[in-house]
């Protein structure tokens, strides 16, 4: 077994003991200081076999975004062993399901820490189960990747490092949404948002934008993330007679809300209807009303590119051949979480989180992640 090395996060500072005499007969003075850094614990990890974990959703209110990123995990694990593997062994890959609450996601974590073992970790997929589990994966010493958690508030999470992302953050989605809107001319805009991490940030950033290309927001109305009845929050919102409205959420709760817009004649047909990526998914007609796959005709917004415009179409034809039915948002950055991640751990020879962890930067030379 390879002795585990941390860098940084595993460091034992002595206690310092300083003595002094002015004199024979002054009595010696004792200083004392002690500095506590908290230790990554071992967890029988580190044997040269690199294995990933991916903690995604299955089930749950966003259980149409994780299989794509299996997949495009999955497919990654393919091209990294076909091409020899990490450190001249093949990597293994286990998963473990997200749900869509905080204890769902926690089991699946602490399964993948504790029992799996993992050395790094892919995902969670949702910024406010990410931030309800980040500080265990973390505090293990994991190296944690998300291809989709873009909440603003894991900009300033306390992760020493362990925790990346290759999917752009929700201040750059708001700029992109207000000016979609601003395109349309619209002078006022109703804005509903879930009342959590990732509701909360998206909001703030897009209020203000809208309000710098000129648009006046009528109403900013925070919802219920976990409710089933929103027909008095969309009456409140279209209280305000907007011009248009901006629904942020997740397929569950936000095709709920749109469906009562619907109901209450105020459809996207009638009123222009704009969704960031959490709303962007092709089947979403099925959650506002199944009967009828026009129900969401007309719905505008904004989604992450798949691939960067100037860049060749080899994933996008290899990922069709690979999973003919999954559809492409967030593949792409699964897919480049486990080549980063290998890649780190190859440059280390090892499949220790904390120098892969070290590595990241090094091997992903002109971009941040």
């Amino acid at each position: 077994m390879k002795t585990r090395r941390i860098l940084g996060a595993s460091v034992v500072v002595a206690a310092l003991l300083a003595s002094a005499c002015s004199s024979d007969d002054t009595p010696a003075a004792t200083a004392t200081t002690d500095l506590v850094v908290p230790t990554i614990p071992d967890r029988g990890n580190v044997d040269g076999l690199l294995q990933i974990g991916y903690l995604l959703p299955t089930s749950g209110d966003a259980a149409n975004v994780g299989p794509p990123m299996i997949s495009g995990i999955e497919m990654a694990i393919r091209d990294i062993n076909a091409a020899g593997g990490v450190n001249g062994q093949p990597v293994s890959l286990v998963g473990g399901d997200e749900g869509s609450d905080a204890s769902v996601t926690g089991v699946g974590a602490d399964r993948l820490l504790n029992s799996d073992k993992v050395d790094v970790l892919i995902g969670p997929a949702s910024s406010t189960t990410a931030l309800s589990v980040l500080g265990r994966i973390t505090g293990a010493g994991v190296l944690d990747c998300s291809p989709s958690s873009t909440a603003l508030a894991l900009e300033q999470f306390p992760d020493d490092g362990y925790y990346v992302r290759t999917a752009p953050s929700d201040r750059l989605q708001g700029v992109a949404l207000a000016e979609v809107i601003a395109e349309g001319g619209y002078r006022t805009v109703a804005l509903m948002s879930p009342d959590d991490d990732y509701g909360r940030g998206m909001a703030e950033v897009l209020v203000d934008e809208l309000r710098d290309q000129g648009i006046r927001v009528t109403i900013s109305y925070a919802y219920d993330a976990n409710g089933t009845n929103f027909s008095p929050d969309v009456r409140q919102a279209l209280e305000t007679d907007p011009e248009a409205i901006a629904v942020i959420g997740l397929p569950d709760t936000g095709g709920l809300i749109l469906r009562k817009l619907i109901d209450l004649g105020a459809g996207p047909d009638r009123l222009p209807t704009f969704v960031p990526d959490g709303l962007r998914v092709s089947n979403l007609y099925q959650r506002v009303d199944p009967s009828r796959p026009e129900s969401t005709a007309g719905v505008r917004g904004t989604a992450i590119a798949t691939v960067p415009e100037d860049s060749a179409s080899r994933f996008l034809d290899e990922f069709a051949r690979f999973a003919p039915d999954a559809a492409m948002t967030f593949a792409p950055y699964a897919y480049d979480c486990a080549v980063v991640l290998a890649l780190a751990s190859q440059a280390t020879l090892s499949d220790d989180s904390a120098l892969i962890r070290d590595e990241i930067i090094n091997v992903t030379r002109g971009g941040v992640t």
